[in-house]
């Protein structure tokens, strides 16, 4: 998964509390529902455009204490969550620190 995104000029996160994470999920049989997810971090917010891409997307289905059976993606669709944040403190308590973030569903093609 790719896509952009840019910060304020004059908003400076601090690094480690920023990042993008993809959670996917695919129905693929009666019952059989496989999810999976990655992230990247920390982000570039110097007010320009900036590229990310998510690559390695685990994939499992089920639950359990390990957190499910390992599966894989198959060619379709998948609908997938991509949220990004990025914060100047590790606490935000307004006006002390300013957080950003987003949130964003759609349907993808798996090929």
């Amino acid at each position: 998964m790719t896509g952009t995104y840019i910060c304020a000029p004059n908003f400076v996160p601090l690094p480690n509390f920023t990042g993008i994470n993809a959670n996917v999920s695919q129905i693929q049989g009666k019952g059989v529902i496989v999810t999976g997810g990655n992230g990247i971090g920390p982000l570039v917010c110097d007010g320009e455009t900036q590229t990310w891409t998510i690559t390695d997307i685990w994939a499992n289905f089920g639950s359990g204490p390990q957190g499910g059976t390992p599966a894989t993606w198959k060619g379709g669709r998948a609908t997938v969550n991509v949220n990004g944040n990025a914060s100047n403190g590790d606490t935000c308590v307004w006006p002390e620190c300013f957080m950003i973030g987003t949130n964003v569903d759609a349907v993808i093609r798996i090929h």
